[in-house]
């Protein structure tokens, strides 16, 4: 996959926080490191939105909101691909591997398996979208 096929893909995040992307937490910098949020394919995102509904207290009330993106062509994408593991995020900081880039592709092995997923700066997401997903989980 190159550049210009990761900025023409659609990706996807989703969230039982419907302003999850206005107020992404932009703390989470070490050193020069930006910070990071996962985006995936669209089946990834409603995997996650399942296991989100699984794992909440209160069905009734769970709303599920999926953003889609693209992603600037400005941004820097890391050549290579990332093993995906639990603390990949971690991995990736501690090996200063995103210094330089913007986005890290990887193969995720639990939403959507064997998709590509991402970790990239917010910054470079353009939002295209968000829509109440409920219903399809």
């Amino acid at each position: 996959m190159n550049v210009q096929d990761v900025t023409d893909t659609a990706w996807f995040h989703a969230t039982s926080n419907h302003d999850w992307f206005a107020g992404v937490e932009r703390s989470r910098f070490h050193g020069d490191t930006p910070p990071l949020v996962h985006v995936g394919t669209y089946k990834a995102a409603l995997d996650r939105a399942r296991v989100i509904f699984r794992h909440s207290g209160d069905n009734a009330n769970l709303t599920v909101t999926l953003f889609e993106f693209r992603l600037s062509p400005e941004a820097r994408v890391a050549a290579d691909f990332a093993i995906d593991e639990e603390n990949l995020w971690e991995v990736l900081v501690g090996n200063r591997k995103m210094r330089g880039i913007d986005a890290q592709m990887y193969i995720n092995r639990y939403e959507d398996e064997g998709s590509i997923s991402m970790l990239v700066n917010p910054d470079l997401l353009v939002l295209e979208s968000e829509k109440d997903v409920t219903a399809l989980i």
